[in-house]
């Protein structure tokens, strides 16, 4: 599974363009939408997660904290970049996301897992739903602190990162299958 946490954050990381100024939070967790995203394709393909619950949430599990690991140290990077701008005299701050990014990933998968035992949802139903949820969720959060204040540029960055992660969840189910096929 370190090679499907490494593969995820790669393929997100390579896809995703960099926060702009004052939407790091906001950013953040498109980001995280995105790696669940992709994350829940890849281990619909994989084996392992069909042989049983326990296999499955231990793959889930592995993924997750691989996925994490990998994708903290470039959003930090990116985050970072986007706080202190490109000023060369300015010392390095080390913040350690992966407990975030982990935590924001194992919500997703969590309700993902509810809505598939308890709404019947299909797979790829239950992947959207989740995506839309989290980031309506961030929103709204962010409204209610009074950090967003235009509802819709609150509505732009939830179509956006909306519409990124399904792109990319289709995108890496077209390789997958290519690949399975050759």
């Amino acid at each position: 599974m370190e090679e499907i946490g490494q593969l995820v954050s790669e393929f997100v990381e390579e896809r995703v363009e960099d926060p702009l100024e004052g939407e790091e939070e906001l950013w953040s967790t498109g980001v995280c939408v995105c790696l669940f995203s992709v994350a829940f394709q890849v281990l619909v393909h994989c084996r392992n997660v069909r042989e049983g619950q326990k296999a499955c949430e231990q793959a889930i599990n592995a993924a997750v904290d691989s996925a994490s690991r990998h994708a903290a140290k470039w959003i930090h990077r990116r985050m970072g970049r986007a706080v202190l701008g490109t000023e060369d005299n300015v010392p390095p701050i080390h913040i350690d996301l992966y407990p975030e990014v982990r935590h924001r990933l194992n919500l997703c998968f969590n309700e993902a897992l509810r809505v598939l035992a308890e709404r019947g949802y299909k797979l790829d139903t239950a992947r959207s739903h989740v995506c839309f949820a989290v980031l309506s969720s961030a929103i709204e959060q962010m409204i209610l602190r009074g950090r967003v204040k235009d509802g819709d540029l609150a509505a732009e960055f939830q179509r956006r990162y909306f519409e990124q992660a399904e792109n990319l969840s289709r995108e890496i189910r077209q390789l997958l299958e290519r690949n399975a096929n050759t």
